[in-house]
């Protein structure tokens, strides 16, 4: 009886060693991997990178605005001719002005047409990265212990993604584009004021944004935080469990445990923060261009200004408006997800 006792606990003891020798196996290839991987990820970070990705899209940007830039000038400054000899040209007056601002409108709405192209495909281009990462990071974290924060969090990861996609495309967007249409009315129809509907339209675009990524931001902390006190609860009955129940193999399984989890922890940190490159690269370009977009429209807000045209250099200060929702939708979306792939990297299971 003794001697089938002792058979049978070195049977279990062959078999965990065979077991922890083929976990060690495999989480070595894979720590050879995530550490290749980090070294991409590590250049792809480095301060020359950047600086060759930022110049890129700088040159990019400009490249676009300047060619338009001067036809806009000699615009302004024709009308600022004709303002001036008013007096001379009563009768044509009125038929100067509509052609000078429909003029300013045309060059205008080419350079926001471009700049919303841009923000527009950044975004999309951002949240469809997101929704596939997201099957994705439910797999690591459930691979890493945190099976309840990976099937909570990639419920609300889902949600958020969907719910961005649908208020950019039906909701904000649209909403700037009426803005910059009704400034253009109130540019050209001197007896109409619309800029009541305009700021009714900002106020909306605002309110919505801020409280969209409030929300989402408070509610993924939240769960992050209760699933992750119910991930460590879990673990540690587990761990408790294998080296009190099993004997003899019992601490070699805890020991394989620590093993497997700081592996895909760190698997889990390389992918997090290669999923941040990818954002902060995608949302330089854009971030460019509604700079640039923003100085563009200065300038000639000062030109006008400095040839007594209150009306086109008010329609300038409104476009100004319509660029600052749209940097605050991108900059506010891409946050979001900076703190969704931030809370990712950061939950671990303690040990």
């Amino acid at each position: 009886m003794q001697r089938r006792l002792f058979l049978n606990l070195l049977s279990v003891l062959l078999l965990a060693v065979i077991l922890c020798l083929s976990c060690n196996a495999q989480n070595t290839n894979a720590l050879e991997d995530a550490v290749n991987q980090a070294k991409k990820l590590t250049e792809y970070l480095s301060i020359t990178k950047l600086f060759e990705h930022l110049t890129f899209g700088i040159t990019n940007c400009f490249k676009s605005l300047i060619s338009g830039f001067g036809i806009s000038i000699a615009v302004l400054l024709v009308s600022g001719v004709f303002s001036a000899f008013h007096d001379s040209f009563a009768s044509y007056s009125s038929f100067f002005d509509i052609i000078s601002s429909l003029m300013i409108i045309a060059c205008s709405f080419s350079v926001l047409i471009s700049c919303f192209d841009t923000v527009e495909k950044c975004i999309e281009s951002v949240c469809s990265y997101m929704t596939a990462f997201v099957p994705i990071s439910a797999a690591l974290l459930a691979s890493s212990a945190n099976t309840a924060v990976s099937a909570s969090g990639a419920v609300i990861n889902s949600f958020f993604i969907s719910t961005v996609e649908l208020i950019c495309a039906f909701l904000i967007l649209p909403s700037v584009k009426a803005m910059c249409s009704i400034h253009a009315v109130n540019t050209i129809c001197k007896n109409t004021n619309l800029s009541g509907i305009s700021s009714l339209f900002k106020s909306t675009c605002l309110w919505i944004i801020g409280l969209a990524f409030t929300i989402f931001c408070g509610i993924l902390s939240l769960q992050t935080l209760l699933a992750s006190s119910a991930d460590n609860l879990a673990i540690k009955g587990i761990k408790y469990s294998a080296a009190r129940l099993i004997p003899i193999a019992g601490g070699m399984i805890s020991e394989s445990m620590k093993t497997v989890i700081a592996s895909m922890s760190y698997i889990k940190s390389v992918t997090g923060i290669g999923a941040i490159i990818y954002i902060i690269y995608t949302v330089i370009i854009p971030v460019c261009a509604i700079i640039g977009t923003k100085l563009y429209f200065f300038c000639l807000s000062a030109l006008a200004k400095a040839t007594h045209q209150d009306k086109n250099a008010q329609f300038f200060d409104s476009l100004q408006g319509c660029i600052n929702i749209l940097a605050s939708l991108l900059l506010g979306t891409c946050v979001a997800f900076i703190i969704m792939l931030g809370l990712f990297i950061k939950v671990t299971v303690s040990l």
